[in-house]
């Protein structure tokens, strides 16, 4: 009989489609920590929100577009996981007309950090969705 010696993990990640009121830039630092608790987490935010192509919602036509460039940010293992939130990405999106849309991921197995941006309610004062792909 074979005995497992390693630990068994249970890791999972999410991915955080969230509205901000502008296009973040370099030196938005303020702007984030006023929204995203601790100035650890508002780095990360800014240092990912910095590596990215936002989509920009300018009015109702705009919505299709932007959700369809959603779908295609995810892979065939996690579109069962955003099929499960198109509703709610669908109103996120029809109340961000005139914003930012971000998407940042988190994984909770990398350490304790990005575990903690990942459960810990980083987006929690923003207009967000949490795609979870457990």
């Amino acid at each position: 009989m074979k005995i497992k010696q390693s630990f068994i993990t249970n890791s999972s990640s999410s991915s955080f489609i969230v509205a901000w009121d502008k296009k973040i830039e370099k030196r938005d630092i303020n702007y984030i920590n006023e929204r995203v608790m601790f100035i650890e987490k508002a780095q990360q935010v800014l240092k990912d929100s910095i590596d990215q192509s936002p989509f920009f919602i300018e009015s109702q036509k705009d919505m299709k577009k932007v959700l369809e460039k959603l779908m295609d940010y995810y892979d065939d293992t996690d579109y069962k996981c955003l099929e499960d939130e198109k509703p709610a990405i669908k109103d996120l999106l029809r109340k961000s007309i005139g914003k930012w849309i971000y998407v940042y991921s988190y994984c909770d197995e990398n350490s304790e950090f990005f575990a903690e941006m990942e459960h810990g309610d980083t987006f929690k004062n923003l207009p967000y969705v949490r795609v979870s792909h457990h």
